[in-house]
Order: C-alpha cells, then sequence, then structure tokens
C-alpha cells in the first residue's frame, strides 16, 4: 500500500502534465501554464512534507509521515521538472536569456535557491544517509524550514495584480510552521482526541 502512495504521488501529477500537454489543453500560453502548473504541484508536495508532522502528533494518523521521505523526494523531482520546464519552454536552453531572467526575474533566483537547497536533502533522504549522518541528519534535514518561504516568495514576486494565490499558500505554510510546535500539537491532540 505504502509503495502505491509513493507511486501515485510522482505518477498522477506527472500523466497530468503529460496528458494536457498531449491534449493540447494548457491554453493560449502552454509554456506558462505548463511551467505554472508544475511549480503549484511542487509546491503540494512541499505542503504535504509539512503536513506530514501535525497530522500523526494531533490526528494520530501516521500514515503520511511513514512516507515523508519519499513525498520530499517526489517535491525535489517535481521541482527540476520545474526548472526544466522552465528553461525549455521559455527559454529554449539560451543561456544569454537565462542570465537576463536572473536580472529582471528576481524571483527565477529565489526559486532557484530553493531548489538547490532540496537537493541535499532529496540525496540524503534513504536510510543509510539516516544512519550514516546520524543527528547531523536532522540538523540538515532542517533545510526545508527555508525552502517553504523561498517557495511562497518565488510565487507572491511572480504577481501583479491578484496576490490571493499567494496569501493562500503563505497562510498554509505559515499555519503547518506553527502547527509544529509540539507543545501546540499535544494541546490539539487532546480536545480533538
Amino acid at each position: 500500500m505504502g509503495k502505491l502512495f509513493v507511486i501515485a504521488t510522482l505518477i498522477i501529477p506527472f500523466g497530468y502534465l503529460v496528458v494536457n500537454t498531449f491534449l493540447q489543453a494548457w491554453g493560449a500560453d502552454p509554456a506558462k501554464a505548463i511551467v505554472h502548473r508544475s511549480g503549484e504541484i511542487t509546491l503540494w508536495l512541499l505542503i504535504l512534507v509539512f503536513l506530514a508532522t501535525p497530522m500523526q502528533r494531533i490526528l494520530r494518523l501516521g500514515y503520511l509521515v511513514k512516507f515523508r521521505r519519499q513525498v520530499g523526494v517526489a517535491m525535489f523531482v517535481y521541482g527540476v521538472i520545474h526548472l526544466m520546464l522552465y528553461l525549455t519552454a521559455y527559454l529554449g536552453w539560451d543561456i544569454d536569456a537565462l542570465a537576463k531572467d536572473f536580472i529582471e526575474r528576481p524571483y527565477i533566483v529565489v526559486g532557484g535557491v530553493g531548489l538547490l537547497l532540496a537537493m541535499p536533502l532529496a540525496l540524503t533522504s534513504n536510510s543509510w544517509s539516516v544512519k550514516w549522518m546520524g543527528p547531523r541528519w536532522k540538523a540538515l534535514h532542517r533545510l526545508v524550514y527555508g525552502i517553504a518561504p523561498l517557495a511562497v516568495l518565488h510565487v507572491a514576486m511572480q504577481v501583479k495584480v491578484d496576490f490571493t494565490e499567494s496569501i493562500i499558500y503563505g497562510v498554509l505554510c505559515a499555519l503547518l510552521f506553527v502547527l509544529r510546535s509540539q507543545k501546540l500539537q499535544k494541546r490539539l491532540s487532546l480536545i480533538i482526541n
């Protein structure tokens, strides 16, 4: 059952991207739509990673915690897909255009830093690394607390008019940060259970 969950986490969103591309269902600006959607998938997987601990401690639903590392790796994979789609669909792999975008669109740098922070987490999300690194593994994986604000900032910096989506992501991530407080989790657990 667990492997099916992990496979579904990876395959279903990818299938969504492929099918919509095949059906040409991305609208008037397909490059923008597919890059945006792949970024949303990445952010939702990051939110799932943060949701795991509160679900276990407050609601006594430990299922997601068992697969948090795999969901984190899936988040990184979709972040890379997001980057590749941007480089391909938007820039056509034009390095000069990328350098220009770094200057004119700072949200690209912010998103890139977030993806770079996620890389060591993805590479060490395996049992061997946990054993080999010991307590340093947990310290390294606290980098995830820096990735979420960068991801929300990446989204917010792109907006020109309607900040609703950015605000929703920001509030959701802030709420999940607050829910990670062990004292709050104990109180909520007593109230709910």
